[in-house]
């Protein structure tokens, strides 16, 4: 496996089933556990604060976050269903943030750029002077 296209799209592949595959597996069950939760909201507080706390553990969780934001804007109204939205993504982005700041571990990005990139630049390089110097 030292073809450097092989390994990027079998690494692009693997990204996509782990990012797909939980909403294959339990999307429709999710939808309906939060569409029942935000139809049985005791109010408008309540339900915007489902609608933060769902938004914030999506980075954790397989949850159709667009689901959640349009039922949020539908039945919270565009401003406060918007607030909530954006009060609950902001939080989950910092929440993935940290995780990755904290749990992560240190990477030269500079030298993981040149193994990724490198290849392709190599042979657009060839294929722009093999096309020219025709």
């Amino acid at each position: 496996m030292n073809n450097p296209s092989l390994r990027l799209a079998l690494l692009c592949i693997f990204l996509l089933a782990l990012i797909i595959l939980p909403f294959v597996l339990y999307g429709e069950y999710l939808e309906a556990v939060v569409a029942d939760a935000l139809a049985t909201a005791e109010g408008p507080l309540i339900a915007a604060l489902l609608v933060v706390g769902s938004l914030a553990v999506d980075v954790l969780l397989p949850l159709p976050s667009s689901v959640i934001s349009a039922a949020a804007t539908v039945w919270l109204g565009p401003w406060v269903g918007g607030m909530a939205v954006w009060l609950g993504m902001t939080t989950g982005h910092a929440v993935g943030y940290f995780l990755g700041w904290r749990l992560g571990t240190p990477a030269d990005p500079e030298q993981i750029t040149l193994q990724l990139v490198e290849p392709f630049l190599n042979k657009g390089h060839q294929l722009y002077v093999n096309d020219v110097s025709v």
